[in-house]
């Protein structure tokens, strides 16, 4: 039987005043709890609990709108990533994580705010330790595309290396204002902002460079001056991209900025990973594959040990392998040439110092993941003995005008004497009376997937018409030319030798590769080669593999790798869930957010991909929530994806017969699950819409 209007009218009235009544008294009298792990409300409660918790104020006037900041309402998580990283002294392992995984994503009190904080204590990682000192760095991917002149690539935003010990937690880190820039230590074409606390302590870290470069900033108070070569030599030595870089001309230079000695290096890294190597596997030469010299001995870098590791996190068997290069090879590159018989006099305590490694964008054979710097801007250290008897007559009229340089960097170091190394003067190519530049090069055998790049002036990587490698196959022994064209900025190459690859990439496999974490990527880190990624081929040229029970999480990144390398590598922009999009040659990482638990699945399809014009190569993501899409959302009765107030209103005017609902929003407006609708069930959606985790029913859920 309906109602008079009049009866209808005063019972809405009741219903809705007390349902404002309600929402006042939740957002009066409950502090939001922001993290259904802890149950702990708010920054300030985490601290008083004996939480370590830090502090970052998002620079909205340098990166862009805080607004943009992706949110979780139900754990106050946003995509703003905090990672941090021991350096010397902890006795206790940091676990490490990978680049920006939702682990290290911050916590923001409430929307709007530009004040987020990390909580150390429910990380996981491992807590700090009075006395030990760390690295932490702040990133991300809000406003991406949004680039100002300081910023040239558009992937987003992040600090450098910072200090950081337990004098700075409840600290705020602060971006400089007006902004200061410096290079990445780990890709020269992405630029750092400095960044200090508000306390002075922390502040910028000097690093070494991808390419032995010195990268200027603080030493940590306690950490010997050897450490940070040290720990670079441990890294790239062993590294195809890198290893190439960290020759004596290159390290003894930056010794000198760091006020350190190549026996103290040396010192240190024997401390250090001397155990480690003689723990570990020694690389051994299997026949067939390309790692020795003519000569029959290991190439550089194959002279290493290597320790794996496996470990069970949130149920997901995780592998990870680290390598140790050789004692003589260390002595060599530090031009040490017997062993010191000297120890040191004391050993560093500290774990593993490196800091988590961005994602890569592109394939990391591609160029180096780092320009050379420039040539240092220091004062010599001593003044001539004598002045000048005469001053100059005249003082020059115009400056010099200098000539651009163009070097031909490469995959390959027996071809270009080493690889990927814009620097290397022996590459240099000769301008042509066309205007045009060129280098020739003999070599006495053939070569597969030879990969280059023109690089002018030791800074800008120049490559096809479509901006990527200039790749290849050498039939045999001859001769083979590469020329730059400046009127075209396409590098190319050309010889009776030279052979293009066809229009498809022949490959025997496919890896899913990224920022995996628990069960994304079965924990793997941008492990181009982990087995347990290895794609499904379910079609000629079609791969696929699909995650189960992938938790939600902010900027999940994937890309596919050929073959397991890096060489040839697929990536794109996500659009939507199941929408079949351009897979990019060599292009960005894909990245996407998963709201609730899921499935997903990737697809790779390669069948009209055409290898000269880097296009036809399609890529699918797929998520599937717990019970599918089709179920909907507890509480969205109206059907537009999320949880609003207009969900409320609508079960509100039901209860008093002024909307009518099917089966399915009968279904998704029981949030607290107990059979009907009921004025019970708008408290759970305004609890939830306060920002509340307890009392909210099913709310936001998947149906």
């Amino acid at each position: 039987m309906r109602k008079s209007s009049k009866a209808i009218s005063l019972i809405l009235s009741g219903l809705l005043a007390t349902s404002c009544f309600s929402m006042a008294a939740i957002s009066a009298s409950a502090a939001p709890v922001d993290s259904e792990a802890t149950g702990v409300d708010t920054a300030a409660t985490r601290i008083a609990n004996g939480h370590q918790v830090v502090f970052f104020q998002f620079p909205d006037t340098v990166w862009g709108p805080v607004s943009s900041v992706k949110r979780n309402a139900r754990k106050w998580t946003c995509n703003v990533f905090c990672n941090y990283y021991s350096i010397y002294g902890n006795q206790n392992e940091v676990k490490s994580r990978s680049w920006e995984a939702p682990s290290t994503s911050m916590l923001m009190d409430k929307a709007g705010s530009n004040i987020l904080y990390f909580d150390i204590t429910e990380s996981g990682q491992g807590e700090m330790e009075e006395g030990a000192e760390y690295g932490i760095l702040f990133s991300t991917k809000a406003n991406a595309g949004q680039a100002d002149l300081l910023q040239p690539n558009t992937e987003g935003y992040q600090t450098c290396d910072l200090y950081f010990n337990t004098t700075l937690l409840g600290h705020t880190y602060k971006v400089d204002e007006p902004a200061v820039v410096r290079e990445n230590t780990a890709n020269s074409q992405k630029i750092d902002y400095l960044a200090h606390s508000d306390n002075g302590v922390g502040a910028p870290l000097r690093k070494v460079s991808t390419l032995c470069a010195y990268i200027d900033g603080i030493n940590p108070g306690n950490a010997p001056a050897s450490l940070e070569m040290a720990n670079a030599l441990q890294t790239y030595l062993s590294n195809p991209v890198n290893e190439p870089s960290f020759t004596w001309a290159k390290i003894e230079p930056v010794l000198a900025k760091f006020g350190t000695t190549n026996k103290e290096v040396y010192d240190t890294y024997v401390e250090k990973f001397a155990g480690k190597i003689a723990e570990g596997v020694p690389y051994e030469h299997v026949d067939g594959e390309n790692d020795q010299k003519a000569d029959g001995s290991l190439k550089d870098v194959y002279r290493y040990s290597s320790i794996t590791t496996t470990t069970i996190e949130d149920g997901v068997e995780q592998t990870k392998t680290v390598k140790y290069p050789w004692l003589d090879l260390v002595r060599e590159r530090l031009n040490l040439t017997e062993e010191p018989t000297e120890a040191p006099t004391e050993a560093p305590t500290e774990a593993p110092t490196e800091a988590p490694t961005e994602a890569p964008t592109e394939a990391p054979t591609e160029a180096p993941t780092e320009a050379p710097t420039e040539a240092p801007t220091e004062a010599p250290t001593e003044a001539p003995t004598e002045a000048p008897t005469e001053a100059p007559t005249e003082a020059p009229t115009e400056a010099p005008i200098t000539e651009d340089v163009y070097i031909v960097a490469g995959s390959e170091a027996e071809i270009f004497g080493t690889a990927w190394d814009g620097t290397n003067e022996a590459n240099t190519m000769t301008k042509q009376e066309n205007g045009t530049y060129t280098k020739d090069y003999t070599v006495d055998k053939a070569y597969t997937a030879v990969q280059l790049k023109a690089v002018k002036n030791g800074s800008e990587w120049i490559g096809d018409e479509t901006g990527n490698n200039v790749t290849f196959n050498l039939t045999g022994p001859g001769t083979f030319t590469v020329i730059y064209d400046p009127e075209t900025n396409i590098a190319s190459v050309s010889g009776d030798i030279v052979e293009f690859l066809g229009p498809c990439i022949d490959c025997d496999a496919v890896f899913a590769v990224g920022n995996g974490e628990g069960n994304w990527l079965n924990g793997a880190s941008w492990d181009p080669a982990y087995e347990a990624n290895k794609m499904n081929k379910v079609a000629d040229d079609v791969w696929e593999i699909e995650f189960t029970n992938v938790p939600d999480g902010f900027e999940r990144q994937i890309k596919f790798a050929i073959d397991g390398a890096w060489t040839h590598n697929f990536g794109g922009v996500f659009t939507e869930s199941g929408v079949e999009t351009e897979a990019v040659y060599n292009g960005d990482n894909i990245t996407f957010d998963t709201d609730d638990t899921c499935t997903v699945k990737a697809q790779l399809d390669l069948r009209d991909f055409n290898f000269a014009t880097k296009e036809g190569a399609k890529f699918t993501l797929t998520i599937d929530y717990e019970g599918g899409d089709e179920g909907g959302i507890y509480g969205d009765v109206d059907g537009d994806g999320a949880v609003t107030a207009q969900d409320a209103t609508k079960i509100q005017r039901r209860g008093v017969e002024l909307e009518t609902f099917d089966a399915t929003q009968e279904a998704l407006a029981d949030v607290n699950g107990d059979g009907r609708v009921s004025i019970l069930d708008v408290t759970c959606i305004q609890r939830y819409l306060a920002e509340m985790t307890e009392g909210i029913g099913k709310t936001g859920q998947r149906a």
